[in-house]
């Protein structure tokens, strides 16, 4: 499950905070929300008194109050963007700029991480009492405006900018009712509730559904197209092999996916199979479950193996495992026991 949060720039982000600036510019891409930092790549340490004069700022109609943060991805502890939060507004802002700018580094677009950059900008918001924040973006820049109405920006004027020659879009957002209406989405989900019961045979249909969601795409990638009928007599050769070691995944009192794993003939613990269904993926269940089954099984070599085109090998190598041989379709990795 992928985490962000922000961070008050310092020191210790010098290297690479001048790397994601170098970034937009190796891109020949706009920056926007870096407090100004563009100007200041051989005076890191002058940007940063400069952020603290921001924050410190009397607002005047030349210059307002701001707050700048580094968007940190935590599982790689990446800066993935960055956002200038002006806590105050003068009359030109009022008109032109607006309360929020903001950015993701090129390499790292697409994938919606605006949008989370800018839930929490809000809730910055909202600690210093913004109950309305006022936005603007280029109309050809789709892009940002999509991001604000995602969170709930209602467009209240367009026009001609004649200095910028472009058309703008201006936006309200009402803070606390983003907030309330998009917390299921942008904040993270805490799995504490979170509990294995065996695999019945009633679960039958609940499991095939669940892996056929999970595996559908990497069987037509792998054998061209997925066919109902033989799907269907492959999962129950399967189920019939595994359900002694198997299990369904419960969130509450919801069915919410299923696992198999099991002690091999050699000793070793083999992890067979995590499918989570797709209302709860991305939230970090999966990984709950593996790191839950690491820590029973330490005292043995554990293997996994999974599709080749499936990314989630990245998360195995930081829980410690590596490569252990590979077939068609398939890498292998093992994480070797642990001393206790």
């Amino acid at each position: 499950m992928e985490k962000f949060y922000f961070e008050v720039p310092s020191i210790k982000r010098k290297a690479e905070a001048i790397e994601y600036i170098e970034e937009h510019y190796k891109n020949n891409s706009n920056i926007n929300g870096s407090g100004g930092l563009h100007r200041f790549l051989d005076d890191y340490e002058g940007w940063l008194e400069k952020l603290e004069n921001d924050y410190n700022m009397v607002p005047n109609e030349e210059r307002v109050p701001a707050r700048t943060y580094f968007l940190i991805r935590e599982n790689d502890d990446r800066i993935i963007g960055m956002i200038n939060i002006r806590t105050a507004l003068n009359e030109r802002l009022s008109k032109f700029g607006g309360h929020i700018g903001y950015g993701i580094r090129p390499s790292e677009r697409g994938k919606g991480y605006n949008k989370i950059n800018l839930y929490l900008g809000l809730k910055v918001c909202k600690e210093y009492g913004i109950d309305k924040v006022f936005m603007d973006a280029n109309l050809n820049n789709p892009a940002s405006w999509k991001t604000i109405e995602a969170l709930g920006g209602v467009r209240v004027n367009q026009y001609y900018n004649e200095d910028d020659k472009c058309e703008v879009v201006d936006y309200n957002i009402d803070v606390n009712k983003s907030l309330e209406t998009y917390k299921n989405i942008y904040e993270p989900y805490v799995a504490t509730n979170i509990y294995l019961i065996p695999y019945s045979d009633a679960d039958y249909e609940f499991v095939y559904e669940v892996k056929k969601n999970a595996y559908k795409k990497y069987v037509e990638e792998c054998w061209g197209s997925w066919i109902e009928e033989d799907q269907r007599k492959y999962f129950e050769k399967f189920i019939t092999t595994v359900k002694a070691n198997a299990f369904i995944i419960v969130d509450g009192d919801r069915k919410i996916g299923f696992y198999n794993g099991e002690v091999l003939e050699n000793g070793n613990y083999e992890i067979g199979n995590i499918c989570i269904i797709p209302e709860y993926q991305g939230k970090g269940i999966g990984t709950k479950i593996l790191k839950d089954k690491i820590d029973e099984n330490k005292d043995r070599d554990i293997e996994i193996q999974y599709f080749k085109q499936n990314p989630v090998g990245s998360l195995y190598a930081r829980l410690g495992f590596v490569p252990n041989g590979e077939n068609e379709f398939h890498y292998q990795m093992k994480r070797s026991r642990q001393n206790t």
